[in-house]
């Protein structure tokens, strides 16, 4: 209902049904195709594909925890940034999950053993574009072996943020970085990954591994 208001007035709505949501009190079905309507407005969404619910909770426990690839790439804007044929690596203690032409991710404990049990399985790696960051600007304390590098195709300047779109490994990567950070077009930029926001799924079903 809000798709042909100009944005200011598209934000101005939302924040005025909300009002009245919560004045009146009683249960409300909205229904958008707007990811973003969902999420300001809904205290409980249904995602649905094709008919069928994929997974219903909190915003965000859709966004912290997707249950599978759609519901992943549904939620959240930009989208989250998929690798497919990602392998699982094993060293002693240490797992990694191995992206190739883009780099690599340390597995934290909580996921050690879920990811060692998708080993010759089909899997996707996920990562959202906010949970990237410039390794540039971290300390050495502060990085790990978790980078993910690739040549800067374009830079979006927001103010607040950079959204930098990049090509790695036949793979498009969208990063929401520091204002601070100096990609620029034609160079390249190395990302720390923030290791307890990886996603992975099963590739074959969809299912998101954990």
């Amino acid at each position: 209902p809000l798709s042909n208001l100009d944005a200011k007035l598209r934000v101005q709505t939302r924040s005025e049904i909300i009002k009245i949501h919560q004045r009146i009190s009683t249960t409300v079905i909205y229904v958008t195709h707007d990811q973003v309507e969902a999420m300001t407005m809904g205290d409980r969404i249904a995602v649905l594909n094709a008919g069928l619910i994929q997974q219903l909770g909190s915003p965000q426990e859709l966004y912290d925890h997707p249950s599978n690839l759609f519901v992943g790439g549904f939620i959240g804007s930009p989208a989250m940034n998929f690798f497919n044929g990602a392998k699982v690596a094993t060293d002693g203690d240490a797992t990694k999950i191995v992206l190739d032409g883009v780099g690599q991710v340390e597995v934290p404990p909580l996921y050690t053993e879920q990811t060692r049990a998708a080993t010759g399985k089909n899997i996707t790696f996920g990562i959202r574009p906010e949970h990237l960051e410039d390794a540039s600007l971290l300390s050495a304390d502060a990085r790990n072996g978790s980078t993910l590098s690739a040549p800067v195709d374009v830079v979006e300047h927001l103010g607040s943020e950079l959204l930098v779109y990049m090509t790695a490994g036949g793979k498009s990567i969208v990063a929401r970085l520091d204002p601070r950070s100096q990609a620029r077009t034609g160079g390249t930029v190395t990302m720390h990954v923030d290791t307890d926001h990886i996603h992975l799924f099963d590739t074959d079903t969809g299912q998101a591994i954990f």
